[in-house]
């Protein structure tokens, strides 16, 4: 049986995210198998709004495992990514914001 492999991302957050002036967020980067350095096509990227656990917001890597998630409303979220075969990867307390 395969094992589970685990993702390394490549997310630099505090430099990626992009504030617009409508108060909303951008937020860019790409995804490697943390084993072979490989890129991840076809992962799922997404994020969950912690003060409104249903507006979830995401995006799929392309061939070159790079992603994009546009037009994020100011405020905390928990960043995941999942592909099968893989570890799910979760970090918690994104926040997009002016300051960022």
């Amino acid at each position: 049986m395969k094992s589970i492999k685990s993702l390394l991302v490549l997310i630099i957050l505090l430099s990626s995210i992009t504030i617009l002036a409508n108060e909303k967020g951008t937020i860019t980067g790409r995804v490697f198998d943390k084993e072979t350095n490989e890129i991840v096509e076809l992962a799922n990227v997404f994020i969950v709004n912690q003060s409104n656990p249903q507006s979830v917001i995401g995006d799929v890597t392309n061939s070159e495992g790079k992603f994009e998630i546009k037009n994020i409303p100011f405020g905390n979220y928990d960043f995941h990514i999942q592909m099968v075969g893989y570890k799910k990867y979760l970090t918690k307390n994104i926040k997009i914001g002016k300051e960022n």
